[in-house]
């Protein structure tokens, strides 16, 4: 029962621990209903347009509260400082920071869009340009240009903190050992007094408990 225990504390102590010095925010949402980070994203690009011109109000109040930036080289700095959330596209995320295992991204895409290569309307190259993409993307060849330039470093893959939240639900078997092990607790106790008295029973016929707890008995 002691070891049991002992687990369930080492491993609630752990949690804990993590919940304290590992990050808290999972979702840009959250970003609003916290003070602990700062956040800023980069103007006239196109994640704050993105943000500014979402349905969804809780962005455009994102990009709106943010730290202004003024370029990618800011944001780098800021993150380096620390407590700071910097927001922008995916792909530029990963490669500026899979050489940097003290920086890393956090969360989900929350919204995506398409790359593509600009031409004139009407351009000679168009047609090149679709074959070639097309016969690279069938090799592969963009698949392992992507991941070269945007993976991250096998001693930088690592999480900080737990994706599952633990909650009561999750804790309910400490609770329950905890209760078991206090029932089994009172029925040994009970035992022993049982059989103590039965024992001094079957020894001194006749005598109580009273009089047993009395020193000056005959």
């Amino acid at each position: 029962m002691l070891i049991i225990m002992s687990v369930y504390t080492a491993n609630l102590t752990a949690f804990m621990t993590l919940s304290n010095l590992g990050v808290q925010i999972d979702d840009v949402q959250n970003l609003l209903g916290q003070t602990r980070y700062e956040w800023g994203v980069i103007g006239n690009r196109n994640p704050e347009t993105l943000l500014l011109t979402n349905k969804n109000k809780v962005y455009s109040q994102i990009a709106q509260k943010g730290v202004a930036l003024e370029s990618l080289e800011e944001a780098l700095e800021r993150l380096r400082n620390g407590s700071f959330v910097f927001i922008d596209e995916g792909p530029i995320l990963r490669h500026h920071l899979k050489d940097d295992c003290d920086m890393f991204p956090i969360g989900n895409e929350f919204q995506s869009f398409e790359y593509s290569f600009g031409l004139p309307k009407g351009s000679p190259y168009k047609n090149l340009v679709d074959k070639y993409l097309l016969q690279y993307r069938e090799k592969g060849v963009i698949d392992y240009l992507w991941s070269k330039w945007s993976a991250q470093k096998a001693s930088c893959d690592q999480k900080v903190g737990n994706d599952v939240v633990l909650d009561m639900k999750m804790l309910s078997g400490a609770f329950y050992i905890l209760g078991a092990g206090v029932c089994l607790s009172l029925l040994i106790v009970t035992g022993e007094i049982l059989y103590s008295s039965v024992s001094d029973y079957m020894r001194y016929p006749g005598i109580t408990f009273c009089r047993l707890s009395n020193p000056g008995w005959t």
